[in-house]
């Protein structure tokens, strides 16, 4: 496919970021708005439940390690309220952890690039 006509498809698609650390809700946001996607960033279960009664997603990227109401709980209702949704679990922030850990650095490695 024609490069201009890949960003023109993931225009059509709304994207959900949900997940309690800024860096990687503001990091995912960033390349999936590079790429052309709508996105919008909950930091917990409540606000992404309110950001899906009031708008169409297509696509949830879900922090699966959630505080309060854990991720599999907010999985189970995304799925109950919008079954044509889908959801990505993700574990970011263990891999950014891990890499500090590894690399003995204390750099943000919040998009998961290099890790």
């Amino acid at each position: 496919m024609e490069p201009n006509r890949d960003k023109a498809e993931a225009n059509l698609l709304n994207l959900l970021i949900v997940d309690d650390e800024r860096s990687i809700r503001e990091g995912c946001r960033d390349v999936a708005q590079g790429i052309g996607y709508s996105t919008y960033i909950a930091d917990n279960a409540e606000h992404a439940f309110r950001v899906l009664d009031t708008t169409s997603i297509d696509v949830v990227l879900l922090d699966l390690r959630l505080p309060g109401l854990g991720g599999l709980e907010v999985l189970k209702e995304v799925k109950r309220r919008r079954p044509e949704t889908v959801v990505i679990g993700s574990l970011l922030h263990r891999c950014t952890a891990t890499a500090r850990s590894v690399s003995g650095h204390d750099n943000d490695y919040g998009s998961g690039v290099g890790v």
